[in-house]
């Protein structure tokens, strides 16, 4: 027999909280709006956390960060990568519609990571120019993808297109005149 939970962000389909998430000091009726956009009852959310996750599963749900995937998307097949990138085209512009700038910025990462990793080398101009020089990671994995596959022009060409206003413009100057000299080097601290 199997005990089934009504729908994850129902809040009045559950009786009570079974445990709060370890560590919070927050009342149980604090609003929660950044899973579903609006408030919700921290209470009604609390039974299904599981460390720092809130899933309808009662399980973390699985997630990706920039810690620990680099590569992830190399070993996709083609059919498997166009998906990705068509839904993370379409989830960068979702997020943008409703003012999710962070959230949106996350995608166009995961979406220059796609595009990197499988080599797409015709997108790299064009999604360069859409990240902009707002962060430098991203820029930085375009550039070295293409320099270790002998397409020096293609990494100036990237950066050229990122050199746009952003907070690491001067970073990925500086980055993009050692590349031009032939010193190139995906490590910041060169």
């Amino acid at each position: 027999m199997c005990q089934k939970s009504g729908p994850a962000f129902d809040a009045g389909s559950l009786r009570g909280v079974e445990r709060l998430p370890l560590g919070t000091d927050r009342p149980a009726a604090y609003p929660h709006a950044g899973l579903v956009r609006c408030p919700v009852p921290f209470a009604g959310v609390a039974p299904l956390a599981g460390g720092h996750a809130v899933g309808p599963a009662r399980r973390s749900p699985l997630r990706l960060t920039n810690d620990g995937i680099e590569g992830y998307f190399r070993r996709l097949t083609e059919g498997q990568a166009d998906l990705c990138a068509r839904h993370l085209r379409h989830e960068v512009a979702a997020l943008l519609d409703d003012d999710l700038e962070y959230q949106s910025e996350e995608a166009l990462t995961f979406l220059g990571q796609v595009i990197a990793e499988q080599e797409r080398f015709d997108e790299f101009e064009a999604i360069a120019k859409q990240m902009g020089s707002r962060a430098w990671r991203r820029i930085i994995r375009l550039a070295d993808i293409a320099t270790k596959r002998r397409k020096k022009p293609l990494a100036m060409k990237a950066f050229e297109a990122a050199l746009t206003k952003g907070d690491h413009l001067d970073f990925l100057t500086k980055k993009f005149e050692k590349l031009k000299q032939g010193h190139w080097s995906p490590d910041p601290r060169k």
